[in-house]
């Protein structure tokens, strides 16, 4: 379901953990960076733009993940981030929301959506999803290797 401004904190609180667990890839400055930088004051202003793409998966009531992404830029949406909380992983949470993610794209009118992933697990997720591998950044932002994949959305 689409993000509303009481879900913040509790989305605030998802990438705290989810990049503090599961980003064994990332710096301490890469996470402490990431994490600052998507500040409750930065999601409220990302849920109210009614363009840009925030989404949650609750199971049990409880926030278990999120898509966030830019607006469409001609034709292209970016996903920013897709995180779920480990339990949860494995079990169609992550497949579910970037599916939906993609469909709400393309009522924006893109035709492709892209996204970067920092390492082999998240990259091999994305193929799974039917996104294509487009390129590799060696030691790209915070010095971390980045595969860049994306997928052409039916019309």
């Amino acid at each position: 379901q689409r993000a509303g401004l009481d879900d913040v904190d509790d989305m605030h609180a998802l990438i705290r953990e989810t990049l503090t667990a599961d980003f064994d890839s990332f710096t301490e400055d890469a996470r402490s960076n990431y994490i600052d930088s998507w500040r409750t004051e930065r999601l409220v202003q990302q849920v109210k733009d009614v363009t840009k793409l925030t989404l949650t998966a609750r199971v049990d009531g409880k926030l278990q993940g999120i898509v966030v992404g830019n607006s469409p830029e001609a034709g292209v949406g970016t996903i920013i981030w897709l995180l779920v909380k480990a339990p949860y992983q494995g079990q169609g949470v992550g497949a579910l929301l970037f599916e939906h993610a993609c469909r709400l794209y393309q009522e924006q009118g893109a035709h492709k959506v892209k996204l970067t992933a920092s390492n082999k697990r998240a990259r091999d997720f994305y193929v799974r999803q039917g996104m294509q591998e487009e390129g590799f950044h060696p030691q790209h932002w915070w010095k971390i290797d980045f595969w860049v994949l994306g997928k052409i959305l039916d019309t």
